[in-house]
């Protein structure tokens, strides 16, 4: 089986003490059998951790790891979040709600009920709004609403305020978090890539499908499960399943073409 594996944070891959390879932003890859066992250590800035590679880590990775599962196996190394308590913004309002960083981002919602809630890095630097129903987290890297009974709406990471699709279109983010395409243009090169997120956003699917299937285009919508991202695969794409916390299934997606448009589609 083909593993490959990558991390964001460079670091060293030893097996049985043999130096597999180094990565800093560049994946590597390697045959391996999970039947063999075999015992994984990464060492980085963070120090070493390890974990055995075998059928345990497809259900039940440990928290440092996310896999993606499909015809290939691929393994994102997500280093531990070390902080100090550092309060980063605090209101009073009918209660006490706090911002702040201890070995990760939390929020703190201090009412007739206490709910504490983990927060992904990106939101570190947002200014913090208390609503009537929540508390709305914005900056230039990312946006967030959190309920007052701390159920985590929606998140989504920014770039330079703004949030992008895999085509590099410009998604808009309205105030209760639905997502809408600014525009639908898209290079031709880019077709299927283009028609699986305007399906994960439900958007018109007119532009992108054969005459013959134009008529069917709501279909599509029901034919896809809800997926969280579109990937370049081989020579083509895949969606993203999730799965479970840190597990995320691979489907390749294949398309027929008719007149430069989509005439079929399998996955």
């Amino acid at each position: 089986m083909r593993i490959y594996f990558f991390s964001e944070t460079p670091c060293a891959l030893f097996s049985s003490g043999l130096l597999l390879g180094r990565v800093d932003g560049f994946e590597r890859s390697f045959d391996a059998e999970l039947s063999d066992k075999l015992f994984i250590e990464i060492v980085s800035q963070f120090g070493t951790v390890g974990f055995f590679l075998n059928r345990d880590i497809l259900v039940s990775p440990p928290p440092f790891l996310t896999v993606y599962v499909g015809e290939i196996l691929a393994i994102e190394y997500v280093p531990p979040c070390i902080h100090p308590l550092s309060v980063l913004a605090q209101r009073e309002e009918n209660g006490l709600i706090t911002l702040f960083l201890q070995n990760g981002l939390f929020l703190s919602i201090e009412r007739e009920e206490y709910h504490l809630v983990s927060l992904p890095l990106y939101l570190k630097t947002s200014n913090m709004t208390v609503e009537e129903n929540g508390v709305r987290l914005s900056s230039k890297d990312g946006i967030a609403f959190v309920g007052m009974d701390g159920t985590l709406h929606f998140s989504y990471p920014l770039q330079n305020g703004k949030l992008y699709d895999v085509v590099g279109r410009e998604i808009l983010i309205s105030k209760d978090g639905r997502l809408s395409l600014k525009d639908q243009s898209f290079p031709k090169e880019k077709l299927l890539f283009a028609f699986l997120e305007s399906v994960r956003l439900h958007e018109d699917l007119s532009p992108y499908l054969s005459e013959e299937l134009s008529s069917r285009k709501q279909e599509f919508l029901s034919f896809f499960p809800a997926f969280e991202r579109v990937i370049p695969y081989g020579d083509g794409a895949a969606i993203l399943l999730r799965q479970k916390e840190n597990v995320y299934k691979i489907k390749p997606v294949f398309a027929e073409y008719k007149d430069g448009k989509i005439d079929n589609v399998k996955y």
